[in-house]
């Protein structure tokens, strides 16, 4: 007959015992990292070398390719291990880093020189600056001063303007007054000669039209009433009848017209030089006013043409200014100095290759 499996279920476990736990399978150790292999100091120098080899110039390109094929068996090979031909070489590659330092030197002090002309040219587009400056200054104050001179001008002119204008009246009404005494005195000398003289002599054509004339001059300085009254029948009888009485008030008012005369003429004489005085007043106010015109019109001149120059020297300034800023980036840039860094830590470390293969005979053998 087959026999039976017992399954699972069915197996017998003993009482008060637990199943074993499982054990989880030991995990793979890990893989240490690989070590990284330790650059043989020689090759790395041997690389600056072919860099700075490879700068020269003067050298065909097959020959360069020639000796930089040869550095192992040369260049890299202990001093006192080479032979007569590697010594050679050496020699050659010496020659060639030589080159490239005379190169890379003329390069440098090529550089060094214009970063010292460009210093230079700064400085003395500097000072330019500094000298436009002190004439755009200069040049500023020339404007305030001759815009303040024609302001000077123009409150002169309207001062000279106004002179002229109150001479001018001054002179119309303290005239006016002389004028009338001058019309006054005039009428009476010309009543006197014409009408009263004649009167008095007795030889008027027109006794009557000479004797209201008088009567009307005595009437218009204010003669009293008597003297008015007697003189029309005084004057109007003819010389030969004329009695005592007659002449006294003949005599009376030639006295009046004498005394009023002279009256006259003392007002005249006494405002003569005051007259004189305004009329030299306002010829002087109508010279002023043009002189002051063509001082205020030259002055103006003078403001346009300061502003005219202030604008050339800002001009002047900016360019000065523009051409100054236009060597910062040449004086920042500093690549001559970055170069000779560069060159003598690269001729450090191509001198370093020679002195390492010297000195390590066993610089072949593998590195640990």
């Amino acid at each position: 007959s087959r026999s039976v499996s017992p399954s699972p279920s069915a197996t017998a476990v003993p009482s008060g015992s637990a199943m074993a736990p499982m054990k989880r399978p030991a995990a793979a150790p890990k893989a240490a990292p690989p070590k990284k292999a330790k650059k043989d100091p020689l090759a790395e120098k041997a690389e600056l070398v072919t860099e700075l080899a490879e700068k020269a110039t003067g050298y065909p390109e097959v020959v360069l390719g020639m000796l930089m094929s040869s550095m192992e068996t040369s260049l890299l090979v202990p001093k006192d291990a080479r032979h007569e031909y590697q010594e050679e070489v050496v020699k050659m590659f010496a020659e060639v880093l030589h080159s490239v330092e005379e190169v890379a030197t003329a390069a440098v002090t090529a550089a060094q020189g214009t970063a010292a002309a460009v210093e230079a040219d700064k400085c003395a587009k500097d000072g330019v600056v500094e000298a436009t400056k002190g004439i755009v200054k200069e040049k500023q104050e020339g404007v305030e001063a001759a815009k303040t001179a024609m302001q000077e001008a123009a409150v002169a002119k309207m001062a000279a303007t106004t002179e002229q204008t109150s001479a001018a009246a001054e002179q119309k009404f303290e005239d006016a007054e002389l004028d009338a005494v001058e019309g006054k005195k005039a009428s009476l000398e010309s009543t006197m000669a014409e009408e009263f003289q004649p009167l008095k002599d007795g030889t008027a054509g027109n006794v009557k039209k000479a004797v209201q004339a008088v009567i009307k001059a005595l009437k218009a300085q204010g003669v009293e009433q008597q003297l008015l009254a007697s003189a029309d029948p005084a004057l109007s009888r003819p010389a030969a009848e004329r009695g005592s009485f007659d002449m006294l008030v003949i005599q009376e008012i030639e006295e009046h017209f004498t005394k009023l005369k002279a009256s006259f003429q003392e007002q005249l004489d006494n405002g003569a030089a005051a007259k004189a005085e305004r009329a030299a007043k306002v010829e002087k106010a109508i010279e002023e006013v043009p002189a002051a015109d063509a001082c205020l019109e030259a002055k103006e001149t003078e403001f346009t043409a300061a502003q005219h120059s202030l604008t050339d020297a800002k001009v002047t300034l900016v360019g000065a200014q523009t051409a100054a800023q236009e060597l910062l980036p040449q004086l920042e840039d500093g690549s001559g100095f970055e170069l000779e860094d560069a060159l003598e830590g690269m001729l450090s470390e191509a001198d370093s290759v020679s002195m390492a293969a010297d000195s390590d005979p066993s610089h072949d053998s593998d590195s640990d």
